[in-house]
């Protein structure tokens, strides 16, 4: 009767050992994903910055010559087009396609913010596809004449994030801090 209470007792020490062990491992890989998203989003900003300097050089910011430029960036990190949303509501496409967004997407107040990353919404060309943008405002002579964002689809997410937590047998589960929503 000894050796079962001395054995129940290292049983139960090595599972709790065991359980500490994997709550510390799994706040290493959150911290570890927390960084990388960081880098990610600083790194993709700085280059729609870039780009946002670019386009406040042109006087039309429609036109053809910038978007031919502008089209040979097929994605900017996580985003997989760019797009350019002006003030009276409409978004021109990496693509060069025009679509009136109002009632979707407000240049008033997208501007208001300034950059930054929005919450999860619906794509303007499909409905059924959840995106988030991250916007830049692309100023000229000290006013905003455009915003300027990347759009990252958040069905791709899981391949642009190079992160294998527990030899990739884990699942990665981002909830917007905002709604509460997944990602």
């Amino acid at each position: 009767s000894v050796m079962i209470i001395i054995l129940t007792f290292f049983v139960r020490f090595i599972t709790d050992m065991e359980e500490e062990y994997s709550f510390v491992s799994l706040c290493e890989e959150v911290d570890d994903l927390s960084q990388d998203m960081q880098i990610y989003a600083k790194n993709d900003r700085e280059q729609l910055e870039i780009l946002s300097t670019l386009i406040s050089g042109y006087d039309d910011p429609a036109s053809p010559e910038l978007w031919r430029l502008l089209s040979s960036y097929d994605s900017i990190g996580m985003a997989s087009d760019i797009a350019l949303l002006l003030p009276d509501n409409t978004v021109i496409t990496g693509s060069g396609q025009r679509i009136d967004a109002e009632g979707k997407i407000s240049f008033e107040k997208e501007s208001a913010l300034g950059a930054h990353i929005s919450n999860r919404e619906t794509s303007l060309t499909d409905e059924e596809e959840y995106v988030v943008r991250h916007y830049v405002p692309v100023i000229k002579d000290g006013v905003t004449t455009a915003m300027l964002y990347g759009v990252i689809e958040l069905k791709r997410l899981p391949e642009e994030i190079k992160a294998n937590p527990y030899g990739g047998k884990s699942a990665i589960y981002m909830i917007e801090g905002n709604s509460g929503d997944f990602l």
